[in-house]
């Protein structure tokens, strides 16, 4: 894959605004503002319409910890275990549309999944490999 000027240009925008990120959660004062900070930046990085972080509960199951663009009954409800059918779940709660998906990032602490930062991504404005690397 070749490197073009506006990549490069754009891949610099992308650590400015990581940078911008880092600063922020440095000065959140609670786990809560760290979660919300988390994905409300993640759903701007992106460009997305909704995301999600999920982390386990104390029954061992993905329950929505931070939301940005969904409706706080529907991620209130939503408990899953670390299975094939959060996948589904996940893909009918942020992907709405034939043009839209969703990217998922699994939040790993001392080797075990403890969570999970998914964000709506659109097909049509989206660039895979750098919205991955992001």
């Amino acid at each position: 894959m070749s490197t073009g000027p506006f990549q490069l240009d754009r891949r610099a925008q992308q650590l400015r605004k990581l940078t911008d990120v880092s600063r922020a959660l440095t000065y959140a004062v609670s786990l809560e503002e760290v979660l919300d900070l988390t994905v409300e930046r993640a759903a701007e990085l992106l460009d997305a319409p909704r995301a999600v972080l999920l982390l386990t509960n104390d029954d061992g199951l993905l329950s929505v910890r931070a939301s940005f663009g969904l409706d706080a009954g529907i991620t209130r409800e939503l408990q899953e275990p670390l299975h094939e059918t959060l996948i589904t779940r996940l893909k009918a709660l942020l992907a709405t549309s034939e043009t839209e998906q969703f990217l998922g990032v699994p939040l790993v602490v001392a080797g075990q999944v403890t969570g999970l930062l998914a964000v709506a991504i659109r097909t049509a404005t989206s660039q895979p490999e750098d919205d991955e690397w992001l």
